[in-house]
């Protein structure tokens, strides 16, 4: 396995919640993901990068600083362990991937990066202090998505 894979391996959880929590739409965020990773592999092999991780993020900033000045926005400032939860993946397990997205589409942004964030293992708390929400308003967004889901999709 390569470096760049390595590093790939290492830094996309982390990577991808950071373009969640900050980009402007979720639509965007797999072209942004890919876009930065690109960006970033093409630099890779030179030495004048000390920290590529910080060089990554830094790079997914820009982008994203771009796409707030394409849709004329201003970025906001944004810096799981049940029996419950555990219902709640296996219901995202059975819903296929384009039919959740195709729901969450029709969601406020918030409660899309909720439902992203907490698909990606994100615990309910720090979801709760990455969107500066309360945990009581996380776990709400999840509830009443998680019930709609099974009374629309399934």
């Amino acid at each position: 396995m390569s470096d760049f894979e390595l590093f790939y391996r290492d830094t996309y959880i982390e990577f991808s919640r950071f373009l969640i929590l900050n980009a402007p739409v979720l639509d965007r965020v797999d072209d942004l993901l890919q876009e930065a990773y690109y960006l970033v592999f093409k630099r890779f092999k030179k030495a004048d990068i000390r920290d590529k991780k910080a060089y990554l993020f830094k790079v997914g900033w820009s982008l994203i600083k771009k796409e707030y000045k394409v849709r004329q926005e201003y970025p906001i400032d944004l810096q799981v362990t049940s029996d419950k939860e555990d219902t709640e993946k296996k219901i995202l397990e059975r819903i296929t991937l384009e039919r959740l997205w195709h729901y969450l589409k029709t969601k406020d942004i918030v409660i899309q990066k909720c439902v992203y964030l907490y698909y990606l293992g994100m615990p309910n708390q720090e979801i709760a202090d990455a969107l500066h929400l309360s945990l009581a308003q996380v776990k709400n967004y999840l509830y009443r998505t998680f019930k709609e889901l099974r009374e629309v999709l399934i």
